[in-house]
């Protein structure tokens, strides 16, 4: 099956202070994954 989509880059710079919440990011296999900084 082809899976149709593309997805979000988001550049985080060196000098913004920012730490990846684990307990908020969400995978739904194959669907998507939000991860919150």
């Amino acid at each position: 099956r082809i899976k149709k989509g593309g997805g979000v880059a988001i550049y985080a710079d060196i000098d913004l202070r920012c730490t990846v919440l684990r307990r908020m990011k969400v995978t739904v296999e194959n669907i998507y994954e939000c991860l919150t900084l």
